[in-house]
């Protein structure tokens, strides 16, 4: 893919820009942040650049001041792999005067509780979330009715729909957002929505905190959330996936390495009353960073592809697995494939 893809984050960016010294935009690994955030510096401080000896990260360890130089909007890539940049940077904004737009910065994970920096940042670094690309920016949905709008009480007269039936809707669960798919076949997508999930429970979720975890159990997990996608499951459900093996203590450990690396991401209860009490009382839906992972986590995708807990749906197409297990549920109703929405 040689083009940019505008992202709904491209006016947040800008907004912030103009308002505070420094922008953190955070995410899961591979949704697009670096990109997104190369558009806007201009220049750059890359940690993970191999180059040197990682000389980048060695100058960032030896004089974090000096690793921030350079022309303005100045980004740091991949910030948590030195938490002192942190502080540099929130330090820089103030020596600055509070001008706007200095620094840009990128992170996937939360740095280690021994390694968080000494200041939040508030007032100086503008924190933005980034995920994997909406269907709005994938081009499928036309963006003519908007959720905001919506919610300012604006009517809407009509709309066409953009996906074409349950079919379509599983195909698009099972590619999900990732930029590095588009323009591939929903074979592939799959393929590196696998990938990516190998590489959360075979390294990333251990170098999160340090901790070394065992694989196996970092895929059941992430099999019970992919399970419980999007409900109000809570402790005990997953208790009740993963089996006597594994304890309470052990799952909270592994639930908070996910969370740091964004593969996690929970929703609080919402309500339209401002003073309902239903935000306090009910409890947060678990998502996985992308509806890719939770297809990859609930399949197995070679030859055959055995559901998780469940008897054999299809034993040759993970997208028609995925579509029986969405036709199965009791709650299932006609997809309101006639109502496109934007933020």
């Amino acid at each position: 893919m040689d083009r940019y893809i505008g992202r709904c984050v491209d006016c947040l960016v800008e907004r912030d820009l103009g308002i505070f010294g420094a922008v953190l935009i955070q995410g899961p690994k591979w949704c697009g942040k670096t990109t997104t955030a190369q558009r806007f510096a201009e220049s750059s401080l890359s940690l993970s650049d191999p180059s040197g000896g990682f000389a980048a990260l060695q100058l960032a360890r030896l004089d974090p001041a000096q690793a921030i130089v350079g022309p303005t909007p100045r980004l740091v890539d991949e910030w948590q792999e030195e938490p002192k940049l942190w502080d540099a940077v929130r330090f820089e904004c103030d020596v600055r005067g509070g001008e706007p737009g200095q620094f840009i910065l990128t992170g996937s994970a939360t740095p280690r509780a021994e390694n968080q920096p000494m200041h939040s940042g508030v007032g100086r670094i503008a924190r933005l979330r980034m995920d994997t690309m909406t269907l709005f920016e994938l081009g499928i949905s036309s963006g003519a009715v908007s959720l905001g709008a919506l919610l300012d009480g604006d009517s809407v007269a009509a709309s066409l729909g953009s996906i074409a039936g349950i079919a379509g809707i599983a195909d698009l669960l099972c590619r999900g957002g990732w930029p590095q798919a588009v323009g591939k076949t929903t074979a592939d997508a799959m393929r590196i929505a696998a990938a990516y999930i190998d590489g959360v429970c075979e390294s990333d979720v251990s170098r999160a905190d340090g901790v070394k975890r065992d694989p196996v159990k970092v895929r059941a997990l992430l099999s019970s959330l992919a399970r419980n996608e999007s409900t109000l499951a809570g402790m005990r459900s997953i208790e009740r996936d993963l089996g006597v093996d594994v304890s309470k203590n052990t799952i909270t450990g592994y639930m908070d390495a996910l969370r740091r690396i964004n593969i996690v991401d929970d929703v609080p209860a919402w309500h339209p009353a401002l003073r309902s009490p239903v935000k306090l009382r009910q409890g947060a839906k678990r998502h996985l960073a992308d509806s890719s992972l939770a297809v990859a986590s609930s399949v197995r995708i070679r030859s055959r592809c055995h559901p998780i807990r469940r008897p054999l749906a299809c034993s040759s197409n993970p997208l028609c697995y995925t579509i029986s297990r969405f036709t199965r549920r009791s709650a299932m109703r006609p997809y309101p494939t006639t109502t496109t929405l934007t933020t």
